[in-house]
């Protein structure tokens, strides 16, 4: 309960969204009743669109585009990265992740690989499973990882120029912070319960640096089942509350997530870029809404 207690006021202090339009409106250069529409995906990266943008639609396309960010950037500072974890249950308790499936086990990290490759090994298994990636945007994308195959394999980020062990399998992933999640199945498809092969899955994958698998490659870090309590902060909640009541507080932390070292440009951006792409496609607008920049590096 303690846990429970500090993580709470945790978020509330980090944190508040959909009401960001209410909280902020009074700001809208249009003329009252008059809606405005903006199509962030259409202004992405057109910096002739963002200068004829109100501060009122800079900052709602801002909080459109980056809204993610807020959950992801915040969550991945609480978990040891490259660690699997997953709850030991799920009920109306749960809330770190919104709409989660009660007929699944989970185990997901948020993996760092600036520093080394994660050498990840998969056992095998009878039970239904599969494996989602994430962007820090939320966004789906394939990283490779062979679909239902047991083995050894060494992610690695976009800058490594290392050796890998000949032994293992190299997954070339195309960032270095993401999001790696495991959803074990808990009945076959024919209906079978298959809860215990399902939990002996979960809890036989492995993680471990590439350093650690050197020294012994025989070790590696079992999923940890942590009690459901630790995951009961309503990031959700606490976000849309925190639009609701303190939207430029929200703002300043949104923007710090915007600027961290761990997020990317966004996946359409990304998309074959060969170089720099500069993800604050809207600062100079926004700044006019008067929020100050953080020029100095993010954690």
């Amino acid at each position: 309960m303690k846990r429970e207690c500090r993580i709470r006021r945790y978020l509330r202090r980090l944190c508040l969204i959909f009401a960001l339009t209410a909280g902020l409106g009074v700001t809208a250069i249009s003329p009252p009743g008059v809606a405005q529409s903006v199509d962030p995906d259409a202004i992405a990266g057109n910096s002739a669109i963002v200068s004829q943008l109100s501060p009122f639609n800079t900052t709602l396309a801002y909080v459109v585009q980056f809204y993610p960010l807020w959950f992801t950037y915040y969550q991945s500072l609480l978990p040891s990265p490259n660690r699997l974890a997953g709850p030991n249950r799920i009920s109306p308790i749960y809330h770190y992740v919104v709409a989660i499936n009660v007929d699944t086990l989970y185990a997901s990290s948020y993996l760092d690989l600036t520093a080394q490759p994660v050498i990840l090994k998969i056992p095998s298994t009878t039970v239904r499973y599969s494996i989602l990636m994430l962007d820090p945007y939320g966004d789906i994308f394939d990283a490779g990882i062979p679909p239902k195959t047991a083995g050894t394999f060494a992610l690695t980020g976009p800058g490594f120029t290392g050796t890998l062990p000949a032994e293992v399998t190299p997954i070339a992933m195309p960032l270095d912070f993401s999001s790696l999640i495991f959803r074990a199945d808990k009945f076959s498809p024919a209906g079978e319960d298959q809860t215990p092969e399902a939990q002996a899955f979960r809890t036989s994958l492995k993680t471990q640096t590439l350093s650690e698998y050197v020294n012994n490659p025989s070790g590696g870090t079992k999923t940890k089942i942590v009690p459901e309590i630790f995951l009961a902060a309503p990031f959700k909640t606490t976000a849309d509350d925190l639009i609701a009541h303190d939207p430029i507080s929200f703002l300043r932390q949104l923007q710090r997530a915007v600027e961290s070292k761990k997020t990317p440009p966004p996946l359409r951006l990304r998309k074959g870029s060969t170089g720099p792409v500069q993800r604050l496609v809207w600062q100079r607008e926004y700044e006019q809404v008067g929020f100050q920049r953080r020029r100095s590096g993010s954690p």
